[in-house]
């Protein structure tokens, strides 16, 4: 999965609806890669974490 597919999946969640993204990393964790997806609404933030792979949410990060 590349960066705009992982955004553009993140960003289709209810949790983060009227947010912004504002970022993303790619990480390996436990052999495992994956996305974290950063999303901003004026004092608020909310970090979406993707199976790199599958698309799959991991967590939801509030």
């Amino acid at each position: 999965m590349d960066p705009a597919k992982a955004i553009e999946t993140a960003s289709s969640k209810a949790e983060v609806e009227g947010f912004t993204p504002t970022g993303w990393e790619l990480e390996a964790d436990d052999n495992k890669q994956t996305y974290t997806i950063e999303f901003e609404k004026n004092d608020s933030d909310i970090d979406i974490k993707l199976d790199a792979t599958t698309g799959e949410v991991i967590e939801i990060e509030d």
